[in-house]
């Protein structure tokens, strides 16, 4: 799949109703992903994809024991009317933005980084601009080699639309 690495964009969907399906066992890397209206995206197998942005207008997966990580900018990329749908024992999560609505089905996890990445600049929370439905979904949260003191962290943000469920009572910190 060496099409959707890279420097450059890759758009899912050049004309009309497409099914793709990315599976690979290795992170898969890629700077902005486009899923086109009429198009279904799927992760499956175990993949980790790590994107910047991602614009969904259509509809994306995630399957199969994947996670999907945005680790882009705060605001989200203009669009995103479509949705993103995380089955059982799949992540989502990051600590950009997305615009998409997504909803994690019961035994999906968020996931999240606190502290300070490898280049000492700190993580945010992630930032969803449309509904964010849960279902008593664990967070997977990553200290990394940070120690963090007493106190609260914001690990995720809804502005402009609601979230409605809740996450599991106890987190999953690492």
């Amino acid at each position: 799949w060496a099409d959707v690495t890279g420097s450059t964009p890759f758009i899912f969907a050049k004309a009309g109703a497409q099914f793709w399906t990315v599976t690979t066992t290795n992170q898969l890397l890629a700077p902005v992903w486009t899923v086109n209206s009429n198009t279904a995206l799927t992760l499956g197998n175990a993949s980790i994809c790590i994107i910047r942005d991602i614009t969904v207008n259509g509809t994306l997966a995630v399957t199969n024991g994947s996670t999907l990580v945005i680790k882009g900018s705060t605001i989200p990329i203009s669009g995103n009317a479509g949705s993103i749908t995380v089955a059982n024992g799949s992540g989502f999560g990051g600590n950009g933005a997305i615009g998409a609505r997504v909803t994690l089905l019961a035994g999906a996890f968020a996931t999240n980084t606190i502290g300070f990445d490898s280049n000492g600049v700190p993580n945010t929370a992630l930032t969803c601009t449309n509904t964010l439905a849960l279902n008593g979904n664990t967070f997977k949260v990553d200290t990394g080699t940070n120690v963090l003191g007493g106190g609260d962290y914001l690990l995720i943000t809804n502005i402009g639309s609601t979230i409605t469920g809740s996450f599991a009572t106890v987190p999953v910190i690492s």
